[in-house]
């Protein structure tokens, strides 16, 4: 309010603070403020002017005031031909102090739920002349409006440190007061920085081929990651008994029946079954998201079990048997052989020849000759 009465209105500032150079200040001045703040139900109110502060300008006694014009026809309605002290004074001509510059650590296109973020403001290299506090604004980009909230303002500490949530999402920028010629001046507002937080990789699903899990020595068992449906960039790592196997973005594997390992390309994993033990087996992924590659956490542990082949199985029941049958087979060999000498020996006949004088005995029956008289006859 000026010395007329006549209350003027400022726009909204970002901040809790109103700078008015001295140039645009009537010798005597009455402020009073209020804020804009959100009810329940989310509708944004104003609330009661605060108490009211006068101010006055000194050192225009020996200067000549002037009547000045409004810069624009908005201000001109609630300020018209008011006095000004134009008195130049190393105050008015003083610049304010350059923008600070803020940056990231660590610098990250996004963040995961629970990292640190430290935001350092950092001024440019000048010489300190006075004290200094830095303030850090954070405006959240929500569906409706943007929601625009400025920090405390911090002594001396030119750094702000957040545990990374989904709250603290949006840009941020920051500025600082300097306290010179026995006031406090704001520096402009630094570039903003954006900050992007979400919720870390869900673990992948691990699964085995055979799905039980249990083969016979020499089989080859698949190993499938399958991580989140996603377009991204992805690189899979596996583990082996809780040791890291080669990872996918390394070189190729080559085929090895001795290392156990056959190949591993992408998502799957092909290892040789070997020796008989059991195996324990888990994966992860990398996804790249914006530039950054993020790592899920490990996969369930699924086991598998390494079997003797069933030759190597059955060996000790068939050897129990065939000790049985030996016995057996030695006496069937000279059963065999006598069988076989008695078939290969030749006919013999006896008859009663009474016209001989030669005894009577066995003969052999000459078949050959038997057919010679017949067909003599």
């Amino acid at each position: 309010m000026n010395e007329k009465g006549d209350w003027r209105r400022y726009d909204e500032q970002i901040g809790n603070t109103l700078l008015i150079p001295t140039l645009r200040m009537p010798p005597k001045a009455t402020f009073s403020c209020s804020y804009i703040g959100r009810n329940r139900e989310g509708r944004r109110t104003l609330s009661r002017k605060s108490n009211s502060g006068e101010f006055s300008v000194l050192g225009c006694e020996a200067a000549q005031p002037r009547f000045l014009q409004p810069p624009n026809s908005k201000e001109k309605e609630n300020m018209s031909s008011i006095p000004f002290c134009v008195e130049e004074s190393p105050i008015e001509n003083s610049k304010p102090p350059p923008a600070p510059i803020l940056s990231p650590d660590p610098p990250e296109p996004l963040y995961l739920v629970g990292e640190n973020i430290t935001l350092w403001c950092s001024t440019p290299n000048l010489l300190l002349q006075g004290r200094r506090r830095y303030q850090f604004s954070h405006t959240r980009q929500n569906e409706d409006q943007p929601s625009i909230k400025d920090l405390d303002w911090h002594e001396g500490n030119i750094s702000l440190v957040l545990t990374a949530t989904r709250e603290d999402s949006g840009l941020y920028k920051c500025r600082y007061l300097e306290w010179k010629y026995e006031r406090n001046i704001s520096s402009k507002w630094s570039r903003p920085v954006s900050i992007v937080v979400r919720d870390p990789l869900p673990p992948p699903v691990l699964k085995l081929d055979p799905p039980s899990g249990s083969l016979r020595e020499g089989k080859v068992l698949s190993i499938l990651c399958l991580s989140s449906e996603s377009n991204n960039a992805k690189r899979f790592h596996f583990s082996q008994n809780g040791v890291e196997m080669t990872s996918s973005n390394e070189e190729p594997v080559k085929s090895s029946r001795d290392s156990g390992l056959l190949t591993l390309n992408m998502s799957v994993a092909l290892l040789y079954a070997k020796n008989n033990e059991s195996l324990q087996f888990a994966c992860r992924y990398e996804e790249n998201i914006n530039g950054r590659w993020i790592m899920s956490p490990w996969s369930k542990t699924l086991n598998a079990t390494v079997v003797e082949p069933v030759w190597n199985l059955d060996f000790d029941f068939i050897w129990s048997y065939a000790r049985m049958l030996i016995p057996f087979i030695i006496l069937l060999v000279p059963l065999a052989f006598y069988f076989r000498k008695k078939k290969s020996k030749p006919e013999v006949t006896y008859s009663n020849i009474e016209n001989f004088s030669s005894p009577p005995g066995p003969t052999m029956k000459n078949h050959l000759r038997q057919e010679e008289e017949e067909e003599i006859f």
